[in-house]
């Protein structure tokens, strides 16, 4: 009898473990430390994480991936002055 008492306490245990471990989890993610149940990792970020570990590796790697993160960064800012207006001057056409 007592055996099954013991059994039920430390499934009882492992169950309340778990939880705080699941609860801790979703906590990390939420503060974007991990990827866990909730969000997933877009395949070119784990593409990129993948050169990166290789980068450390294979030294010629790490140039494809400095080249990358400059031409990402060079797609974002293309230089051209904001138009106040918030319209295209080429999209707009006077007739």
């Amino acid at each position: 009898m007592w055996t099954f008492i013991k059994i039920l306490v430390w499934l009882a245990i492992a169950i309340v473990g778990l939880r705080a471990i699941d609860k801790l989890l979703l906590w990390a993610e939420g503060r974007g430390w991990i990827f866990y149940r909730r969000n997933k990792p877009t395949p070119g970020a784990l593409g990129n994480a993948f050169l990166e570990i290789h980068g450390l590796i294979e030294q010629g790697k790490r140039v494809i991936v400095q080249e990358m993160k400059k031409a990402k960064h060079d797609e974002s800012y293309s230089g051209d002055p904001v138009n106040p207006d918030g319209f295209d001057e080429h999209s707009t056409k006077d007739k």
